[in-house]
């Protein structure tokens, strides 16, 4: 049974298995789209980087 696990960003990855995708995909939003964590000292806008696959990947 073959499987592979591609890290994408920050907590998102995809798990192949036999010929399967499984997004684990917490965020998929465009960097800089969602506002920033409230109470903290971080006023950067979320996410902070963009993906580095097109979500394309996901389709079969």
């Amino acid at each position: 049974m073959p499987i592979s696990v591609q890290h994408i960003r920050h907590a998102t990855s995809i798990i192949s298995i036999n010929g399967k995708r499984l997004p684990i995909v917490p965020m998929l939003s465009e960097a800089g789209k969602l506002s920033p964590v409230p109470f903290t000292r971080n006023y950067r806008r979320n996410p902070l980087t963009s993906l580095t696959v097109s979500l394309h990947i996901f389709e079969d």
